[in-house]
This record gives structure tokens, sequence and C-alpha cells, in this order.
């Protein structure tokens, strides 16, 4: 089961998508769309801001986790994921995962290494994900991502809907312009998720073998 997960992939969508423009910074206020919520909250001690994001799924919890845990597919949503790599496995629950993103230019690629917590409960499955930097050794053709608390709450609701609450901060280290990763944090990120949450709806637990 562990080589077909890539959760972590999943908390670098507030890398991958920042993007790099060279427009005026403004704020990013919560907007609605038709499927996804997305907003952008301060930190406090750091430059680069959490995104946070919802939206509901009329298929199962379990369905939606298994999309997006299904590593072979994430690049169709998140097109800047290399690779992702099981490098331990700790329990059921907990393992370790290592993820290279391509950046941008002039931007080097980032590697994550990540500790990677899963609760399945009854109604709700959450996946906490945060930065494990001192469980692998450097790699010095990229930049490692030190700086990172992530989560996936999955949740039924009472009209037989899921919920999936989605909230990610990192600090990309490096040269990185917090105001240029700020500024597209939000409209990527609704790009990302609709696309992410298209795949949901097009998905079928027969697909899945686990």
């Amino acid at each position: 089961m562990f080589d077909k997960l890539n959760l972590p992939a999943l908390f670098i969508l507030s890398w991958a998508m920042s993007g790099c423009t060279t427009t005026p910074e403004q704020d990013v206020e919560p907007h609605n769309t038709a499927t996804v919520l997305v907003g952008l909250e301060s930190v406090a001690d750091s430059g680069f801001k959490r995104v946070s994001a919802r939206f509901t799924s009329h298929k199962s919890k379990a369905l939606v986790f298994r999309v997006l845990s299904d590593l072979k597919r994430t690049p169709l949503w998140l097109e800047e994921v290399d690779s992702i790599e099981t490098l331990a496995v700790y329990s059921n629950s907990q393992y370790l995962l290592r993820t290279i993103i391509n950046s941008p230019w002039p931007f080097r690629s980032r590697e994550l290494i990540t500790c990677v917590d899963t609760s399945f409960e009854p109604s709700v499955t959450t996946i906490t994900i945060v930065a494990c930097s001192e469980r692998w050794p450097i790699d010095k053709q990229y930049v490692r991502v030190d700086a990172l608390r992530s989560s996936w709450r999955i949740e039924n609701s009472s009209d037989s809907s899921v919920s999936i609450n989605y909230r990610a901060w990192l600090e990309p280290q490096g040269n990185v312009p917090a105001f240029l990763f700020n500024q597209q944090l939000a409209g990527r990120t609704d790009k990302s998720l609709r696309k992410l949450l298209k795949m949901i709806q097009d998905s079928d637990l027969s697909q899945y073998s686990y």
C-alpha cells in the first residue's frame, strides 16, 4: 500500500503553486468559486502565508482518500511534482517520504523530506504532514525545504457529501521573495484543486486494489 501513497505531494501545493511573476503584490482575500473556497492567512514570524482551502464531493470518503493517495495520477493535477518515494515505513499510518519539486526558472528544484501521520476514524480521515529534514541526508543538487506544516481533513457531512479541508504553510528556502510566493498562491491553489475535484468526481473505487 505504501508505495502507492503520495500524500506529501499534496502539501507542496503551497510551494508549487506559488509561481513567479513581476506584477505588484496584492492582498488576497478568501474568494468563493463554484466548487472551491481558498484563502490566505498570515503566520507569526514568517513572511510566507498559509493557504487554506475547502471543497465538497458527493463521492465517498474512501474514494477521496484513494485519489489523494494516487502517486501516478498526481501530475495530472499537480504538474510540478517530479518524483515521490517512500523512504521509511514506521507503521500502517506513519511513514517518511521524499518529494522533488521542479521549480520555475531561475529557482533550483526543492527537496521535501516529510513525516506523514494518517488517522482513520469512522467519519473522518486526517492527514498531518511535517518537515523531517533531519531524517535524511542532504542532496546538494536540491534546495532542502525544512520549514513545513500541512494537513488534510476528509469528513462525512450530514447531507451525504464529503467535506475536504486543506491547510499548508512552508518557507521555500533560498532566494524566493515572499511577496512573489504569496501573490499567486490562492489562484494557483484554486486551479489545481479544481482539477483534483474533477478527478475525484470522475473516479470510482473499482479503479483501486487497496
